[in-house]
């Protein structure tokens, strides 16, 4: 995938070996929105979902 700036950008499936890392990521922020990720063959999409209220994202 290469975005509108033309950095590239390759995803994947997590798969077990990335426990550490996805367990690494700060989780400390606090939103009202969230994000549905949906992928395809060309790319992915990202669609606002939003919230009331605030949404804390902890551990």
């Amino acid at each position: 995938m290469t975005t509108v700036d033309h950095t590239a950008y390759r995803y994947r499936s997590a798969v077990p070996e990335d426990k550490d890392a996805i367990e690494a990521l700060d989780g400390s922020f606090t939103t009202r929105t969230v994000f549905r990720v949906t992928a395809d063959a060309d790319g992915f999409a990202l669609r606002e979902m939003p919230r009331g209220g605030g949404r804390r994202r902890g551990r």
